[in-house]
């Protein structure tokens, strides 16, 4: 049967594991593929099967592997078994590859689709191409010239492929028309939802488990150096006397691979606003913890320099939480209710808003914001899946590219 004759659930949709420890967007990514899917009937979606699972840790695997339209390749399956077999894998990935002039995975020789492809594979019609963001076009000191210039020539390929594209934004959608002249991608925004407290629930509670103090600041962000910790770390210290008992949880991974000794300049920034004492870094935990940390803090602070559609906004609108947002068009886009914004530039602005939105505020859990939270980002899941399936049909109605 030819692809485009195929209804939704007579595909095999081949969803990449993208992202890891060090790029969790990705990895949240892709559960919010899967956790809108859920929420379509069983007719009307795809069966998908994980691949390139190697780098994912088993715990993330085996959530995704829950819910009953999932399965795992079986060359997976064997992979996975121990480090021999990952290598082995590997070794004979590249030779199929090489032997048969193939850019993709062996692991998709059976699939109708594969979403998301993060990188240019020519030759297949399958591809249903992701770029989250065009960051490297608007802080271009964040990144080497060698990998400017490459995914510039990755992102250009795509564009110019007539595959389907997903953007995550509008402001995505914009950025793209301005820089990318030769567009004939397929293009499609899709913007994701988050519903944690059902999708990562059982969490300990954040007090018990990493004795935080009753109150506190919550910032999300892995630090890379685009995540702008530096604006909410001076924006604290212009607080220290004026709210002395405002204090930030951190959590995410130190490792920043584009700027050598970042982490280790924000250590030395706390110690030079006298602030070190006043920040909880917790490093990475468990996503389900994350959400009880959330949940629990007073406020949410996202100061990013760019996103290309962030998971901390939508996890903060699913959790019914006040936030202080950095005044990116992709945030205001994203329009969370009970959001302030800021500049991200000006750490005076924020301390000024930060100190307002700190007096004001108390710790949660909030039962009564979060059940109506709940409410309104059930529906927003809902119209995702639809939107997201929409995406698939297209993508099968035109061999993806073929």
């Amino acid at each position: 049967m030819k692809l485009s004759e195929k209804t939704l659930d007579q595909i095999l949709l081949a969803v990449p594991l993208i992202g890891g420890q060090n790029w969790l967007g990705g990895e949240n990514y892709i559960r919010n593929i899967l956790y809108a899917l859920a929420t379509l009937p069983p007719a009307e979606r795809p069966r998908v099967r994980l691949t390139s699972t190697l780098g994912a840790e088993d715990s993330v695997v085996d959530g995704l592997l829950s819910f009953d339209f999932v399965d795992l390749h079986p060359m997976m399956k064997f992979a996975r078994i121990n480090a021999a077999t990952r290598f082995v894998f590997r070794a004979v990935n590249w030779l199929v590859r090489r032997a048969l002039r193939r850019s993709d995975s062996i692991e998709y020789h059976d699939a109708d689709l594969v979403f998301p492809v993060i990188n240019f594979t020519p030759g297949t019609s399958r591809s249903i191409y992701w770029i989250g963001d065009f960051q490297e076009i608007f802080l271009p000191e964040l990144f080497t010239e060698e990998l400017r210039d490459s995914r510039n020539r990755k992102n250009s390929a795509i564009i110019a492929s007539t595959n389907v594209l997903v953007l995550s934004s509008q402001a995505a959608l914009e950025d793209l028309k301005a820089h990318f002249p030769d567009v004939r991608a397929n293009i499609h925004v899709w913007r994701f939802s988050s519903l944690p407290q059902k999708q990562a629930a059982g969490g300990r509670e954040p007090h018990e488990a990493y004795g935080l103090p009753k109150k506190f600041v919550y910032i999300p962000n892995q630090f890379w150096a685009h995540k702008n910790h530096e604006v909410a770390f001076r924006a604290l210290g212009r607080l220290r006397d004026r709210a002395p008992d405002l204090c930030y949880v951190c959590t995410g991974s130190t490792y920043e691979h584009r700027v050598k000794g970042h982490f280790e300049k924000l250590r030395a920034l706390l110690q030079e606003e006298g602030c070190e004492d006043r920040v909880i870094l917790l490093g990475i935990v468990p996503r389900a913890d994350q959400i009880e940390i959330m949940r629990h803090a007073a406020l949410i602070l996202q100061p990013s320099l760019f996103e290309g559609w962030s998971t901390v906004v939508e996890d903060a609108r699913a959790l019914g939480r006040p936030i202080l947002l950095s005044n990116l068009p992709v945030h205001l886009e994203q329009d969370p209710p009970r959001a302030v914004y800021f500049n991200p530039e000006d750490p005076v602005e924020l301390a000024e808003k930060l100190e307002r939105a700190w007096s004001q505020s108390e710790s949660g859990p909030d039962a009564e914001a979060e059940a109506e939270a709940v409410r309104v980002v059930e529906a927003r899941q809902s119209q995702a899946g639809r939107e997201l399936a929409n995406i698939l049909r297209e993508a099968a109605r035109q061999g993806a590219g073929a």
